[in-house]
């Protein structure tokens, strides 16, 4: 008979095992890389327009393989202004094109695919509210070429919208000042 280290009400992590076989129906992760956006950015663009000096490019080992993308950017906007970020991708040399959903029914309205709003509301009038996006989208680019990802913005309403990460608006040093790191990751999840 052999022996089991199952136990009928647990299992002792203290032993060892040795498995043999395959895994099946589980996703295993093939690589993950990262790009960090730790300077300071201004527009008052109402067009999007890419976050210079900031992009992230991974390359698939399997077609199959799906891309998790998160996100998280520092943003300050003032005047009741704000604006929205959407993630974008370029495949091999191809086009730049938006990944993920937007909110296609907001026709007057910025799109983001991005949750954090960076719209102030008219509670900042001339003070400067810093705010936090973020994204987490999987991507399925079905290919083994290149991928580039970039964040694109816009601004919203007549003021100013900050894309802030590293230094305060004014370039300060100021203790009451906040300073971030934008952070840009991809994960490839294997089939």
């Amino acid at each position: 008979m052999p022996l089991s280290k199952i136990q009928s009400e647990s299992i002792n992590l203290a032993d060892n095992f040795a498995f043999t076989g395959t895994v099946s129906g589980a996703g295993k992760i093939g690589q993950i890389v990262q790009s960090k956006k730790t300077d300071h950015f201004t527009t008052t663009s109402s067009s999007y327009i890419e976050i210079p000096g900031w992009s992230l490019v991974i390359t698939p080992a399997a077609a199959s393989s799906k891309i998790r993308v998160e996100c998280s950017i520092h943003h300050a906007s003032v005047n009741s202004s704000g604006g929205g970020l959407i993630l974008y991708r370029q495949i091999g040399s191809g086009a730049f094109a938006s990944v993920g959903q937007q909110n296609t029914q907001a026709t007057n309205r910025r799109k983001s695919n991005f949750a954090g709003s960076g719209y102030t509301g008219d509670g900042a009038s001339d003070e400067i509210m810093v705010m936090t996006a973020v994204c987490d989208i999987l991507d399925v680019p079905n290919t083994t070429q290149q991928i580039t990802y970039k964040v694109y913005c816009v601004t919203q309403g007549s003021g100013y919208f900050f894309n802030r990460c590293e230094n305060s608006l004014s370039n300060a040093n100021s203790g009451d000042q906040v300073d971030g790191v934008g952070t840009l990751t991809a994960t490839e999840i294997l089939a």
